[in-house]
């Protein structure tokens, strides 16, 4: 996790530089999986990108993914990102910020945003937009068939 450390300080807002940073560290490979989405990042992850997927699931299931992974992480006590001390917390549902607030408040908004950057595009980066895991899993199934075609040359 790039932009989570201890006591909840998101990194691209304390201290965008070292953000970037971050970033740019994590792309310098041939090959590289990028989730998130961090604006501050965008135009360099962009540039950079061959692929962009798009999960555009309804408010309805993204509510019910968020609040089963939270209620989850409270139970368990687990820490999110190892060496951050960051655990999910009940009391933390009510702050503005949380997963499940922030989702729900965000959604309209992030998908019409979404929906205005897969449109501004040119024909690179590669753009799919998926609107259901099954859309999710056949996408899955059609990289490997094709690796595996591309590994048995």
């Amino acid at each position: 996790m790039i932009n989570w450390g201890p006591e909840w300080r998101a990194l691209s807002q304390d201290d965008p530089e070292a953000f970037m940073a971050e970033v740019s560290e994590a792309l310098t490979g041939d090959a590289w999986i990028l989730d998130g989405n961090y604006r501050l990042a965008l135009p360099f992850t962009l540039s950079r990108a061959t692929d962009l997927i798009w999960l555009d699931y309804p408010r309805w299931f993204v509510m019910q993914r968020v609040i089963r992974r939270s209620l989850r992480r409270a139970v368990s006590g687990r820490e999110l990102w190892p060496g951050t001390g960051n655990r999910e917390s009940v009391l933390r549902w009510f702050t503005p910020d949380h997963p499940i607030r922030w989702a729900w408040r965000t959604h309209s908004d992030r998908r019409a945003s979404f929906s205005a950057l897969f449109s501004s595009l040119g024909a690179m980066p590669q753009r799919r937009r998926l609107k259901w895991p099954s859309e999710v899993r056949r996408l899955e199934l059609e990289l490997v068939a094709r690796q595996r075609g591309a590994d048995s040359i």
